[in-house]
């Protein structure tokens, strides 16, 4: 994770210089100057310097409490509108987060999920970022609003890189877990093949994270495939995660056993949006609330940050609901340990 603090003047001069659209990479593969295909810089198989592939959320003198914040983003299809809906709302998530005191030093991690089955970049993910640079990152997404059309999209193998290849200061030092938010309307892959378009029932679903995947996608040989619970298990070690459904999409009328099935998965942590254009609303007071702060206090941070007042609403209607656990932020576990916040991390015997 780089160093630096996001300011709104930098948010400013990037939205200036980068025009209505700044999302480059894909203008530059729409246009034909580059070939179809994921930034380098977003490769889940792409080595750092130190010859591993990782993404750090690490302490510095900047920040001496990072708080990891990953969001996981559904970019197939019409959901693909949800990375620009975003970068122009960043100024109010940094600003409600940083200026309310919410979260004093949040490190930001993008994830764009595709179909491991027919896209050409399946999974993309940013580093780590507390400044302008975690903007530069998400602009390099490619925006291939793909999907293989079987109501199924590759969440697990976002889950199987962000569970295996990130490292959490907050968590290795302070038993504090990162939040992960994955925005999405459909089931995980990989689907079965008597299970049809219009069959969407997750019994016909082959709940695993396919080996061919993550060989050909991550570039990990593994042995076997891993069944979805464990992929989600181990990613819940170090993250809060989080699923939103967003309303708008197609299937939430059409398929309700989509939605009912990532119920059943998050329970507390499903949450329902009204709008996809306030989800890093809905985000900011997630997260607020998970450490501690009153919805009131909350919608006062938000509309300080400049959000209007029916996103604010729609916000606070998604969580008052909802039992946010007030152990959150004093325990995590790890390999099957039991940290306190106050200690440290057990040693390796």
């Amino acid at each position: 994770m780089g160093g630096g603090t996001y300011t709104n003047e930098e948010a400013k001069s990037f939205r200036s210089t980068r025009g209505v659209d700044p999302f480059a990479h894909t203008k530059a593969i729409a246009s034909g100057t580059i070939a179809a295909g994921l930034h380098p810089s977003l490769d889940p198989k792409k080595l750092n310097t130190a010859g591993i592939k990782i993404r750090e959320c690490l302490d510095s003198p900047e920040h001496p409490e990072s708080l990891a914040i990953v969001f996981g983003l559904d970019v197939t299809g019409s959901m693909s509108i949800i990375p620009r809906q975003i970068i122009d709302k960043l100024p109010i998530f940094f600003t409600a987060l940083l200026e309310k005191g919410f979260v004093k030093h949040p490190a930001i991690c993008f994830g764009a999920i595709g179909d491991g089955n027919s896209d050409k970049a399946p999974l993309q993910v940013t580093q780590f970022e507390s400044d302008i640079k975690g903007f530069e990152q998400l602009s390099n997404v490619w925006l291939e609003s793909g999907g293989g059309g079987q109501h199924a999209e590759s969440y697990e193998l976002f889950m199987y890189f962000m569970g295996k290849y990130s490292k959490l200061d907050c968590f290795d030092k302070r038993g504090q877990k990162g939040f992960l938010f994955i925005i999405g309307d459909e089931l995980a892959t990989s689907i079965l093949p008597e299970a049809t378009r219009y069959d969407v029932k997750p019994e016909n679903y082959n709940w695993e994270l396919s080996k061919f995947h993550v060989r050909d996608i991550i570039g990990d040989a593994i042995e076997s495939n891993i069944p979805f619970d464990k992929v989600l298990e181990t990613l819940q070690e170090k993250y809060e995660v989080c699923w939103i459904y967003p309303k708008e999409a197609s299937y939430f009328a059409v398929y309700p056993q989509v939605h009912n099935h990532w119920k059943n998965v998050f329970g507390e942590n499903y949450y329902e949006l009204a709008k996809t254009e306030e989800f890093v609303e809905l985000v900011i007071m997630i997260i607020a609330a998970k450490l501690g702060y009153s919805l009131a206090e909350i919608a006062d941070g938000l509309a300080k940050a400049g959000a209007c007042a029916s996103s604010i609403a729609n916000a606070t209607a998604a969580l008052s609901t909802k039992v946010m656990p007030s152990t959150l932020v004093a325990t995590a576990t790890t390999s099957g340990a039991l940290i306190d916040a106050a200690g440290a991390a057990p040693e390796d015997e």
